[in-house]
């Protein structure tokens, strides 16, 4: 009985770990399409684990003190879609340039530069202005 509750233990631990490495972002391109689903959710805590630097100090407000923020997402995202449309590296880090559409038709494109952290994990760490 207790080979087979330990071992049960074990598949579920092994599982567990298994879901949490793969929620991390393998690539700059993957985190931000991450980080896109998060905004659709309205889900600020993963938005919040794939930020870093100037690009999460500039939203930290709105991340943790707005508790209307998630819904004001959900309902900004509602229908939209991520276009990647280049990654490139840059002598910062990996740059992903993006575009959404938006439900209404307009569409927005955005640069990030993107910095693997003490980790190795991807975060998105400040906006690229032309």
């Amino acid at each position: 009985m207790k080979k087979r509750v330990l071992c049960v233990l074990a598949v579920a631990w092994f599982m567990g770990e298994t879901a949490l490495l793969a929620a991390e972002p393998a690539s700059p391109d993957e985190c931000v399409a991450q980080f896109f689903e998060a905004s659709k959710n309205g889900d600020t805590a993963r938005m919040k684990q794939l930020m870093a630097g100037s690009f999460y100090n500039q939203r930290k407000t709105l991340l943790e003190n707005n508790t209307t923020y998630p819904d004001f997402l959900r309902k900004h995202y509602d229908g939209a879609r991520l276009q990647i449309t280049n990654v490139r590296e840059d002598r910062r880090g990996w740059v992903v340039e993006l575009r959404t559409k938006f439900a209404d038709g307009t569409v927005d494109s955005n640069k990030f530069l993107l910095q693997k952290d003490a980790t190795g994990s991807w975060k998105i760490v400040q906006d690229v202005y032309p």
